[in-house]
């Protein structure tokens, strides 16, 4: 059975938007609660940017952009 494809294609882009959203939400929430640990969201912010360049400087190889 072949899989559909997906109505929604959601982009390298648009995902580490909302992940750094959602890790922005978190430490703004968590600060008014108790005490926030911005070197902690440093390093989760600079460990998600890391990632997300990686994948796309991967994805420049000339392996992944042969035409099928």
């Amino acid at each position: 059975m072949m899989a559909e494809k997906l109505k929604f294609d959601l982009h390298t882009g648009v995902a580490f938007l909302i992940w750094t959203l959602l890790i922005t939400g978190a430490f703004v929430f968590t600060g008014f609660k108790e005490a926030a640990q911005f070197g902690n969201y440093a390093t989760w912010l600079t460990i998600g940017l890391g990632t997300y360049t990686g994948k796309r400087l991967f994805q420049k190889k000339a392996e992944f952009n042969k035409k099928a």
